[in-house]
């Protein structure tokens, strides 16, 4: 006779998935991020404040970075016009 404990792993138990599927709150606006993040000299935070302010639902501003990360969402790098290395002569 099997006890009450063992008798759901003899009936063929299974786990459940511990890979959820949940939407995130910023999925909704990934488009209008990608255009904003094509933008020169595009700040992260500027960028979290603007969707802040439009939906304050979002979640925190670590999360939007998580976000960002997760979809390989970067800002465009500023462009220098004078490099580090350039000498003006007068």
């Amino acid at each position: 006779m099997l006890t009450i404990h063992y008798k759901k792993y003899y009936d063929g138990f299974e786990r459940r998935s511990s890979i959820r599927n949940k939407v995130s709150k910023i999925d909704p606006y990934y488009d209008e991020i990608k255009n904003k993040m094509e933008l020169v000299g595009v700040n992260i935070m500027s960028l979290y404040q603007y969707f802040y302010d439009k939906d304050n639902k979002i979640g925190t501003y670590s999360n939007f970075k998580k976000y960002l990360k997760k979809h390989n969402l970067k800002p465009k790098k500023n462009i220098d016009v004078y490099p580090k290395n350039l000498v003006i002569k007068k």
